[in-house]
């Protein structure tokens, strides 16, 4: 397994821009994974106010889906909403998840999926989550599956998010090259 730390890739980006600029998001950290696991490395990274995070798996053993766990907390203090449009189907599935121990990224599936997960993290406000989930079809013939959007959060108003844990929901594998990038911003 491959880590990127904090700075590594950014440290020249913000001389470009002054104090009171508004700047693009700068990678924090990331990971990619050499063998099949059930998580990857827990990820620490400096407080920002907005996160954006990028979750790839090209497979996930069994069914499962990839999850997203802040600091450390494995509480019931998360939600999460999925809204999904399934192959062939033509009504939408919604799928509720109340006091949960984390944000679900999506359906349960064995094929490949992308999130791009936009996340609010001021320090004295919960954490709404927003991810938008493609989940690859089976084959060319066998549509993809959109989630149109995940939307949920962590409820937490005492502290920054300053570490994440993606893992599977249900303790299956993610794939060899699976891959999880972290960026902040004001």
């Amino acid at each position: 397994m491959s880590t990127t730390s904090p700075g590594q890739v950014t440290n020249s980006l913000l001389q470009n821009y002054g104090f009171d600029s508004v700047y693009p998001s700068v990678y924090l950290t990331g990971a990619v994974l050499t063998a099949a696991a059930t998580s990857f490395p827990t990820l620490s990274f400096p407080a920002y106010n907005s996160l954006r995070v990028i979750v790839f798996t090209p497979s996930v053993g069994g069914s499962d889906m990839p999850a997203l766990r802040f600091n450390g907390d494995s509480g019931a203090n998360y939600n999460s909403r999925s809204v999904t449009v399934a192959v062939g189907a033509t009504l939408n599935t919604n799928t509720e998840t109340a006091s949960d121990t984390l944000i679900r990224l999506g359906v349960a599936s064995a094929n490949g999926r992308i999130a791009v997960v936009d996340i609010g993290n001021t320090l004295a406000a919960n954490k709404p989550v927003v991810a938008y989930v493609a989940v690859l079809g089976a084959n060319p013939a066998t549509v993809s599956v959109i989630h149109a959007p995940v939307a949920g959060g962590w409820f937490n108003t005492a502290a920054q998010i300053t570490s994440l844990s993606c893992l599977t929901q249900a303790g299956q594998t993610m794939g060899i090259g699976s891959s999880i990038q972290i960026f902040g911003g004001l």
